[in-house]
């Protein structure tokens, strides 16, 4: 039986839903009706008025434009500076990185900062050369949502940096006029100036933006799929210079509604879960790992030697992260540099198809300790996916981790998908999730959601504007 078509007094709410929950799948404008279960011409009536507005762009198929606007999305690593902008469709575009830097998370505020800012104005100086991102037609400026940066330390729910990853004190300093510590929002706010306010400033954790990121487009690709009524349990983990992890919630899948705006992060109490990489790891595991190494060339882990970035030992991160197997090589007798930009440059270049079988035993090395480490979570939490991202996410790491699935698979019924991301795609990663996070608040939730009269609130950004951030 065909299903009806329910009477709607403002068709424009379901119809945008459906043109974000079908997205991906190029739509008729018949499918979306048959989504939005509206009548075709209303679709296409719909469209027509929002194209004024540039609410959507196209019509065969439509897309979401950036009259709802757009969002600058940054990410800092132990080495990287990336910046994108990010449409309301979560498309990336007009990405860009900074020069790998030496110990960047050793620099002061300032610096970092400095840097951060001229690469925002790189990207969005690119931006507005491209018609199809400008909210008004033939004027050369962009509408911005805001400014979101995902951070390779753990932030708190006062989106205050967590830990010592950001070495410097002045990361934790302390306002003159309240005595409060100032938030990683309010250094880039500080630093941008001009329209970017703190209210139009955000920050998250780098592995929360990742795992924000994966879910949007795990409930894209399910677009045409059935629809259900599970709730999914996915983890991301992070692996590069350091360890993290991200667990997030996937709500059922409507063809109707995008269930990334349903899905929750699992942030904590204090807003600092997923603090995988200091997870204590038993003497003995090692010691096996050890024993069946089968290269007299490859040293042994140390146990009790190796610090993890907290400076405490025996921790999961002192084992399993890119600082681990720099040690590693480095005692191998291995001409690994000291300073860690040309580390990191030359462990992405060992680590690809050719690489060297013994770099390669060492990774698998590490994704069975990783692998090892894992059961407790996956036993505990049954999840869907698990998404290894990162620099030293490879299909070596990943076969690592397969040969640990034992340990849970004895005791459920293991139907847990194992996945990396790699390429452009995982490069972006972090600074499209924070990008992500302000769009699903802002456009998803307060304006479709909340069916609001007036369009999200966001800044104007023109040639001015971009000047001013790039001379400041």
């Amino acid at each position: 039986m065909a299903r009806t078509k329910a009477r709607t007094n403002a068709p424009r709410w379901p119809v945008m839903h459906a043109i974000l929950a079908q997205g991906a799948t190029s739509p008729t404008h018949e499918w979306l009706a048959e989504v939005a279960r509206v009548d075709p011409r209303t679709v296409s009536n719909v469209i027509r008025q929002m194209r004024d507005q540039r609410l959507v762009l196209g019509g065969h198929p439509a897309r979401l434009g950036p009259g709802l606007g757009l969002t600058l999305g940054m990410s800092v690593g132990a080495e990287s500076l990336r910046g994108c902008l990010v449409d309301p469709n979560g498309d990336l575009t007009h990405q860009m990185e900074d020069e790998p830097a030496p110990d960047q998370l050793e620099e002061p505020p300032d610096h970092l900062l400095r840097r951060l800012r001229s690469l925002a104005a790189r990207v969005l100086t690119s931006a507005m050369e491209d018609e199809t991102l400008r909210a008004t037609p033939g004027k050369k400026s962009l509408r911005l949502l805001g400014v979101a940066a995902a951070w390779p330390c753990p932030v708190d729910r006062d989106k205050l940096p967590a830990g010592k990853i950001l070495r410097d004190g002045l990361w934790r300093q302390r306002e003159s006029t309240n005595g409060n510590v100032i938030s990683l929002p309010e250094h880039v706010a500080n630093a941008f100036g001009g329209q970017f306010t703190l209210a139009r400033c955000h920050a998250l954790n780098d592995v929360n933006a990742g795992a924000l990121s994966v879910a949007f487009d795990d409930s894209r690709a399910a677009a045409r799929e059935s629809e259900n009524d599970r709730w999914r349990v996915a983890i991301v983990i992070r692996i590069g210079g350091g360890l993290g992890a991200s667990t997030i919630i996937m709500a059922p899948h409507r063809r109707n509604r995008l269930s990334f705006i349903d899905s929750r992060l699992i942030e904590g109490a204090n807003g600092l879960a997923g603090e995988l990489g200091h997870l204590p790891i038993g003497r003995r595991l090692i010691e096996d790992l050890n024993k069946a190494n089968p290269y007299k060339e490859l040293a042994p882990i140390s146990y009790d030697d190796w610090p993890c970035s907290c400076g405490r030992r025996h921790h999961l991160e002192a084992f399993a992260s890119g600082a681990a197997l720099v040690r590693r090589l480095q005692a191998s007798g291995y001409e690994i540099p000291i300073v860690e930009r040309t580390q990191h440059s030359m462990l992405r270049s060992s680590l690809g198809p050719d690489a060297d079988e013994v770099h390669v035993y060492a990774l698998r090395d590490i994704g069975r300790i990783l692998g090892r480490a894992m059961a407790g979570p996956i036993l505990m939490l049954d999840p869907y996916s698990i998404t290894i991202t990162g620099s030293l996410a490879t299909e070596h790491l990943i076969e690592g981790i397969r040969r640990e699935r034992d340990l849970w698979a004895n005791a459920i019924n293991d139907s847990v998908r194992l996945e990396q991301t790699g390429g452009l795609p995982g490069r972006f990663e972090c600074a499209r999730g924070a990008a992500l996070a302000v769009i699903r608040r802002y456009v998803y939730r307060e304006f479709l959601d909340a069916k609001s009269r007036h369009l999200p609130q966001s800044i104007n950004i023109g040639p001015a504007d971009v000047e001013a951030l790039r001379t400041a």
